[in-house]
């Protein structure tokens, strides 16, 4: 809204009764005098208002790679949980079948490998000695290496097992809350299917977003003013991050406000609340006006102004921001 760019004078009490006319009656009342005082334009640091939402800054929607039925899920909405906690289990019935299939596997290479080095380490010795030929040798060498590299191959499909047995049991990445749950137990899972969200509790910032014509104000460590009505606190924020790019947010750019919450303001805030974000930039001339002498009359605003003749009336104005 525009800001009222008029000098004007101002009246600190009632100026004026009402008048009524009509075209066979006039009836006027005798005015009171009054102070008046004159309002002047100033300069004042411009400010930006955009809106936002409240998130945490560490937010993590687990998923699986594994198709299976999700066998047990150990938490709810609202569960706090450390770093490592299992959280879902899924039916991994075939990779257990196949883990054992894998350990028989390394069991088996590890003997033959233990032979073929047995082996090698006679040849070896004779061929010092001059008792082997350079075939033999040459031979044993190669069987060897071969062992050697099927008992690597071996242990490296254990790690494969591993892996896939981690994306059976979920496990939180770090400390934190879970905001979501997407599945319930007897459901079936597929590969990159959300099973759950969590965020870290206690790091809060703001998403919001600017038009492209006011793009080039901000820069990351300005700072701002963060209103959140919900909870009816101001919370100090800073800029951590601007999108160089809006291809994905429409016409315009997301920015993001880390939040700075006093001990009281942090136990009070919660991700998903709506925000109001101020940030200043240059000046700006304003006509500033006591807010308890705005005048509101059904739908329309104004003030109490002296005309040229030092009488009072009701000038009808469309107010800026408070």
């Amino acid at each position: 809204m525009k800001n009222i760019s008029l000098i004007m004078m101002i009246f600190t009490g009632i100026l004026a009764s009402s008048c009524s006319e009509s075209e066979k009656d006039k009836t006027t009342q005798a005015g009171l005098k009054v102070k008046a005082a004159t309002i002047e334009i100033s300069s004042n640091p411009k400010a930006y208002d955009y809106t936002g939402i409240v998130q945490a800054q560490k937010q993590s929607t687990v998923a699986t790679r594994l198709m299976g039925q999700v066998e047990q899920i150990l938490v709810e909405k609202g569960d706090r949980v450390k770093k490592g906690d299992l959280l879902v289990s899924i039916r991994s019935n075939a990779i257990v079948a196949k883990e054992q299939q894998v350990e028989a596997g390394i069991t088996e290479a590890t003997a033959a490998f233990e032979n073929v080095e047995n082996n090698f380490k006679r040849i070896k010795t004779l061929y010092d000695k001059e008792s082997a030929t350079q075939k033999e040798f040459d031979d044993i060498k190669t069987q060897f290496k071969m062992a050697e590299a099927r008992l690597e191959a071996a242990k490296q499909r254990r790690r494969e097992v591993d892996e896939m047995l981690q994306y059976a049991n979920i496990r939180s990445p770090y400390d934190g809350t879970v905001i979501n749950k997407f599945v319930n137990t007897g459901d079936m899972a597929s590969p990159g299917m959300p099973l759950l969200a969590i965020e870290a509790p206690g790091a809060f910032e703001v998403l919001s977003r600017i038009p492209e014509s006011e793009m080039n104000l901000w820069s990351a460590g300005d700072t701002a003013v963060v209103e959140i009505s919900s909870v009816n606190e101001t919370v100090k924020g800073v800029i951590t991050n601007i999108s160089p790019s809006s291809k994905f947010s429409g016409p315009q750019y997301e920015i993001l406000i880390g939040l700075i919450p006093d001990d009281d303001q942090t136990s009070i805030v919660r991700s998903g609340m709506f925000a109001n974000v101020k940030l200043h930039h240059g000046t700006e001339e304003v006509v500033e006006v006591p807010s308890e002498l705005i005048v509101e009359r059904g739908q329309l605003t104004g003030i109490w102004m002296v005309n040229p003749q030092d009488k009072a009336l009701v000038r009808w104005i469309r107010p800026g921001r408070t």
